[in-house]
């Protein structure tokens, strides 16, 4: 399994430090996580049960960092299908598959080239993670909402209009803090700190993506929302509808004739 690294304690950036100890994001639990990286790549470990339950991420309009691997476990665990310490790598001498990300040596006119949008791609990914569960897996609203879609459960306290605000808060305040750990000192000259300024003084960017909403007063007296979702939260709610729908696409699937399914099980020569 590839992926980028996750800091040991050793490994915080003095920013990140800072806002451990203001309390502004939990201190990882010892243990909280098997593996020292984010799961990334085609290694993904999963059951039949599980893929006919949750759909892939697979109608996003923006392209995310860990949405198929990372971020799919971190859903699985959040609904309880497995658990953290569960099996997350094959030893590469088990793998049935191998993966070389990049065989040649990174150019500097590469990173200059490609960072931004990277950098944009790990900063949702970061996000929607925020959105699914904190960094010690306690689940929010949104994983609540797709465990009752999975179990068919009704729950009026988890409608979408009465979770919506609680995402915005929390796409917020991770929009915040991973700018605030990637403007720390260790990563000053380069090309992160370079494109993490660059957005600071981008007064809609946040927005764009975290959106703004709020509530205030209606004409009835009652408090209503307003403002905008934001690219992330569009993405996580089309999510869910595409989950609603998912029984349709797996009926289908499950109803071909192993006369139409069979390019799944064999290798085949189509030129």
């Amino acid at each position: 399994m590839l992926g980028a690294k996750q800091p040991v304690d050793h490994g915080y950036s003095t920013n990140l430090r800072k806002l451990i100890e203001k309390g502004d994001i939990p201190k990882l639990e010892k243990g909280s996580r098997v593996c020292a990286q984010v799961i990334s790549g085609a290694g993904l470990i999963m059951s039949r049960r599980n893929i006919n339950l949750l759909p892939p991420f697979m109608n996003l309009n923006q392209m995310t960092s860990w949405i198929d691997d990372h971020l799919k476990r971190k859903l699985h665990e959040a609904l309880n299908d497995i658990l953290h310490f569960d099996l997350e790598v094959v030893p590469s001498i088990d793998a049935i598959f191998q993966q070389e990300r990049e065989p040649n040596p990174l150019t500097v006119k590469f990173i200059e080239e490609f960072s931004s949008e990277y950098f944009e791609r790990l900063l949702r990914g970061c996000l929607f993670s925020a959105l699914i569960s904190d960094q010690n897996g306690k689940v929010t609203k949104y994983s609540e909402k797709i465990m009752d879609l999975v179990w068919y459960r009704k729950n009026k306290r988890n409608s979408d209009k009465n979770i919506k605000l609680e995402l915005s808060k929390i796409l917020v305040k991770r929009f915040d803090n991973v700018l605030y750990c990637w403007s720390s000192h260790e990563f000053m000259n380069t090309e992160l700190s370079r494109w993490v300024e660059n957005k600071k003084n981008d007064p809609d960017y946040k927005d764009k993506l975290c959106g703004n909403l709020r509530t205030e007063v209606g004409i009835h007296g009652k408090e209503v929302i307003v403002g905008i979702d934001g690219e992330v939260l569009k993405d996580a709610f089309a999510y869910l509808t595409l989950l609603e729908n998912w029984h349709i696409f797996t009926r289908a699937i499950e109803r071909l004739s192993f006369i139409n399914n069979h390019w799944l099980f064999f290798n085949e020569d189509l030129t």
